[in-house]
């Protein structure tokens, strides 16, 4: 049922990666920069190394799982879409001339902070959406280009493997580190 859940989910990335759009419509930045660090930095991003910090020591039992749910071909996908978004996400960013900021927010390294501030870009209505995360940290309009630049390179399953296995983390990162900071936006 989960691979099912194909259109409503975020990359992310991933891809970016960010909170709730402001009123403005404008997309939080701070998230993606954060996220895209967290994971090696604009020239060296690694999805592997993104999970390492939101699941820390728990990284090997959180992929064991994915792979039991979701099968280990989809997992695979997964890494080599989400290595390939991100850094997409960023450089289609700068063809809309949108800034990115000096500072991210929250800091790389507050892992809490991090993974509540995902969540909460991917909540809606109570759930997590990869759609909601990739708008929120990015816009819609960008997460739109994301999402055919993926299906160009990787096809319509390889976003399906993208999404499935980001809708799932987004949720495990929520059961995870459950608590206030990670309270879904209404």
């Amino acid at each position: 049922m989960r691979r099912n859940v194909l259109i409503g989910l975020l990359f992310f990335l991933l891809t970016a990666p960010i909170w709730a759009a402001s009123a403005a419509g404008a997309a939080n930045l701070a998230l993606s920069v954060s996220m895209n660090l967290a994971g090696g930095g604009p020239d060296k991003f690694s999805t592997d190394k993104l999970m390492g910090v939101l699941f820390g020591k728990q990284k090997a039992a959180e992929l064991a799982k994915l792979r039991r749910q979701l099968g280990s071909a989809t997992v695979s996908t997964f890494f080599s879409v989400s290595d390939f978004a991100v850094p997409d996400a960023m450089s289609l960013v700068q063809k809309n001339n949108m800034t990115l900021p000096d500072d991210p927010v929250p800091a790389p390294d507050n892992t809490k902070a991090l993974t509540a501030a995902l969540y909460r870009a991917g909540s809606s209505g109570g759930k997590f959406s990869v759609d909601a995360m990739l708008d929120n940290m990015l816009s819609q309009p960008v997460r739109d280009q994301l999402v055919a630049d993926i299906d160009k390179k990787f096809g319509v399953h390889g976003r399906a493997s993208y999404y499935a296995v980001l809708n799932q983390l987004g949720n495990d990162l929520h059961s995870a580190t459950a608590g206030a900071a990670q309270k879904p936006r209404p």
